[in-house]
């Protein structure tokens, strides 16, 4: 049997659910928003429920990957080191107090190996402790950056593949518990604004009706139209990488289509961890999610006003708008904006009636 993720009408949900078990499949995922169901069945039985009810669409569960460029199974440490190439002086937020306290940031990643991480929960079958330090890599970019936030891990996979089935299982589950989610990982999918893929329909879904920030790697396949989903989503903040020391585009980040700002900002993609290098849009999404996470609490958790300061804060680097999205992100910038938006609201506060 092959395991196949299915959109139906609705209304037909449980009767294709029944369908299922009636015909010896197994369900095997029902999302509690969406008509979406993964079921474990046979070609034949596939066949019959595409005859017999009106489908949105039945593909193989997804494989994604996550955003490294290498990909590596990498050993497990303690006292891990992390440098962000070029460096960014994060002392400026936590001198300010933007810090995080009041955030509670999800990564989705391969586990995490770390004994700060608030709460750990594994949908993988193999336990929460990671066999890829994949995870652990980004949870540290973000807690470099919002020292005062909360993470949770939520392992979805145990060598770098990710199973759709499992991401929809940590994305339900992570937004009981968090107001961020970080997302270095990506699924090749058929995609468009007028027919979302399942991934990009979940992240808008829950950020238009939870209020969840969503931080997604735009991938590492370097070429034109190569945005991996959720990536593609509209309410997703997507993250590219540039090259080191240079302000250029990384050759492997994605680029996007004319028209559309995505990937939407532009960051570093390269670290040392424990003094080996590594690089990907797996590791400039943290970046950012480090950095919305810093100031969210005191944005009352308003998604389009922390947008808003993101992206305030880029740097035309004289890229076309579908590689760059708004551009660069630049530290500096990101702090005259919050601390114009101080003033304002100051101001604001003192308007006589």
């Amino acid at each position: 049997m092959d395991t196949y993720l299915l959109k139906c009408q609705e209304h037909d949900s449980p009767a294709v659910q029944d369908f299922v078990l009636k015909n010896n499949g197994t369900i095997v995922y029902s999302s509690p928003i969406l008509p979406i169901i993964s079921v474990s069945i046979d070609d034949f039985v596939k066949q019959q429920i595409e005859r017999e009810f009106n489908l949105e669409y039945i593909i193989k569960d997804p494989v994604g990957k996550l955003q490294d460029v290498e990909g590596n199974v990498t050993s497990i440490t303690k006292n891990n080191t992390l440098n962000i190439v070029p460096s960014l002086n994060f002392s400026k937020l936590r001198n300010s107090n933007y810090i995080g306290w009041g955030a509670t940031v999800g990564v989705i990643d391969s586990g995490v190996s770390e004994s700060w991480v608030s709460e750990q929960y594994d949908f993988t079958g193999y336990g929460t402790t990671p066999h890829h330090d994949h995870g652990t890599k980004v949870a540290n970019i973000i807690k470099s950056v919002a020292q005062g936030a909360k993470i949770n891990s939520y392992k979805v996979t145990q060598d770098g593949r990710v199973s759709g089935t499992h991401f929809f299982q940590a994305v339900d589950a992570a937004i009981q518990k968090v107001d961020i989610l970080n997302l270095s990982l990506g699924f090749d999918t058929t995609c468009s604004p007028d027919q979302l893929c399942p991934f990009c329909e979940y992240v808008n879904y829950y950020t238009q009706n939870e209020g969840k920030l969503f931080i997604v790697a735009a991938g590492n396949h370097g070429l034109e139209n190569s945005v991996q989903c959720p990536g593609r989503a509209q309410d997703a903040i997507t993250v590219g990488a540039i090259k080191g020391y240079a302000n250029e585009l990384a050759d492997y980040s994605s680029r996007g289509v004319p028209g559309i700002k995505k990937p939407n900002i532009l960051t570093s993609g390269t670290i040392y961890f424990n003094h080996e290098q590594c690089e990907g849009t797996s590791f400039a999404t943290p970046v950012i999610t480090g950095v919305c996470t810093t100031v969210f609490p005191k944005l009352s958790k308003d998604i389009a006003k922390t947008k808003s300061f993101l992206y305030e804060s880029a740097i035309d680097i004289g890229l076309p708008e579908h590689h760059q999205g708004f551009g660069l992100f630049d530290l500096d910038k990101f702090m005259e904006v919050l601390l114009d938006g101080e003033i304002n609201d100051t101001s604001k506060g003192q308007e006589q009636n």
